[in-house]
């Protein structure tokens, strides 16, 4: 029997790192986004985001209290030429120091002290206090991006002093595979069963 070809893409970026203040009274909250596009098969897909929201926290004039949260818009967007495919987001949040490449995890602090808040017609698999998954629902067509898998973000008012002086980095990464034989496209890329409707929509992992 002939095997059927998986197309599949992916995208990573680095989408959010925040410093928490010394004293706990506020902590300060700082973009650090790039976007970078990798190309597999005929799938096309990158990762965005709309700072319109957080940019007045970038320049250190504003502050916000723990407890709080701050909008934000990230997205997946499919290049114009894809075939139709389901989109995956993996999102790893974690505690530490530095920035970027020399952001350190500490894991004598807890990673699920970081809130993140999903956007609608996404299915949130919660794999750690380190790891989400995210499943869009609908089939996403090409040139259209889906709504914010991360739409909030923010740390609770509870932080003990343990926290003083580290930061919180989060990063992102998409994945698409084909609709066309979808049940099988996703069991194969993704090692999860799918329950699709007749509308295409996935119901179920």
């Amino acid at each position: 029997m002939k095997k059927k070809l998986i197309l599949m893409g992916i995208a990573g970026a680095l989408v959010l790192s925040t410093m928490v203040g010394g004293t706990l009274a506020a902590f300060q909250a700082n973009s650090s986004q790039g976007t970078s596009k990798i190309e597999t098969k005929d799938l096309k897909i990158s990762l965005s985001e709309d700072a319109s929201e957080l940019a007045k926290y970038y320049s250190g004039d504003l502050r916000l209290m723990p407890g709080a949260e701050v909008d934000t818009n990230l997205t997946v967007s499919t290049d114009a030429n894809n075939y139709e495919s389901y989109i995956r987001v993996t999102v790893f949040k974690a505690w530490g120091s530095g920035i970027k490449d020399t952001f350190s995890i500490d894991d004598s602090l807890d990673h699920g002290q970081i809130n993140i808040t999903s956007g609608d017609g996404w299915i949130v698999k919660t794999i750690d206090n380190q790891t989400t998954v995210l499943y869009y629902t609908k089939p996403v067509a090409g040139g259209v991006s889906t709504p914010s898998f991360i739409s909030k973000v923010g740390i609770p008012a509870t932080l003990t002093n343990d926290y003083a002086d580290k930061q919180f980095t989060i990063e992102a990464y998409a994945e698409a595979v084909q609709t066309m034989g979808g049940v099988e496209a996703i069991k194969s890329a993704w090692g999860v069963d799918a329950v699709i409707n007749r509308s295409g929509e996935i119901t179920t992992i």
